[in-house]
């Protein structure tokens, strides 16, 4: 049985916005580098008309649905790589 247009519509446009979010969390990423601290971060979005914090929530939305697919897998922080427990 064929899926309902609709339905396909929505499941391109759910792929198209975990393709967004996955860009945006690269972004960010690369923009708090740029920043000594997560206060400093924050500041600059604040002042930039960005709300860093529901950003920070959609894309670990969209991770989290990722995981639960298996389409990506949770990489051990570089941190606490070699360090005993």
């Amino acid at each position: 049985m064929n899926k309902h247009p609709l339905i396909e519509a929505l499941e391109r446009n759910r792929q198209k916005q975990i393709e967004i979010d996955l860009g945006i969390c690269h972004s960010m990423a690369l923009a708090r580098n740029q920043f000594s601290t997560d206060a400093e971060f924050h500041q600059w979005c604040a002042g930039n008309g960005i709300d860093a914090d529901a950003i920070n929530r959609s894309v670990r939305s969209t991770m989290g649905t990722l995981l639960q697919r298996g389409s990506i897998t949770p990489r051990r922080s570089r941190s606490t790589k070699n360090k005993e427990v």
